[in-house]
């Protein structure tokens, strides 16, 4: 494996869920975590795509979240049209196949090391980002979808409806309870369910997995 392949994406991606929730309120953090953004992107086009093939596809999934970040930046009318439901399923759509690629690259090395680790965490943080742009999809498709414990005015605001979101999402993922977001219909719990189901699938299966095989290797170097 590339020297830190992962553990450059899975700092990023660190430093992206703190300055997010700050970006909100601080103009600085929000440029920062559009700094963040593109260099989440690099990385992943870089050290996570290694093929052609691979790379061509990430374009194509990347350009559009990068295009409609940028139109949404540049002209905050937009928030009224579907340009922002555009700009997180294609979002959702970019994460999900970074995911992918991850765990088929971590899977396909023969010798484990600490790189598959670093890049079952990317993974893992990479799936509560993607859910958190399809529970903003959700509530676009159908308002008023999900109960928030929030005032009108940060409901109507673009940064601090995606940052409730993505809170929300991690949530859900780590099951830990959330009692400002809750589901009012089947699409909404239906959404939740999965992602939480498909947490403690990754968490129990992929990440406990590697774990214990890096563990159970290292006596065996002892011995020898």
């Amino acid at each position: 494996m590339i020297r830190h392949r992962f553990l450059v994406l899975l700092i990023l991606l660190s430093l992206l869920l703190v300055v997010h929730p700050i970006a909100i309120r601080v103009g600085t953090a929000h440029t920062l975590m559009r700094m963040l953004t593109a260099s989440v992107f690099g990385v992943a086009m870089w050290n996570v795509f290694r093929s052609r093939r691979a790379r061509a596809l990430g374009l194509l999934l990347g350009i559009p979240v990068i295009a409609g970040r940028w139109m949404s930046l540049s002209n905050p009318s937009l928030a009224d049209t579907w340009v922002p439901f555009a700009f997180n399923l294609a979002t959702a759509l970019f994460l999900g196949y970074c995911v992918v690629m991850i765990l088929a690259a971590v899977y396909a090395e023969s010798h484990l090391t600490r790189e598959a680790i670093y890049g079952a965490l990317c993974g893992f943080l990479l799936i509560g980002a993607a859910f958190g742009h399809l529970f903003y999809c959700l509530e676009w498709l159908v308002p008023e979808d999900y109960q928030v414990a929030a005032t009108p005015t940060q409901m109507h605001n673009e940064r601090e409806k995606e940052a409730l979101y993505m809170y929300y999402s991690y949530a859900a993922l780590t099951g830990m309870s959330d009692p400002e977001v809750s589901p009012r219909n089947e699409a909404g719990r239906s959404l939740v369910l999965a992602e939480a189901v498909l947490g403690q699938f990754y968490i129990i299966v992929v990440l406990s997995e590697l774990i214990s095989l890096r563990v159970s290797r290292v006596p065996a170097r002892l011995e020898a």
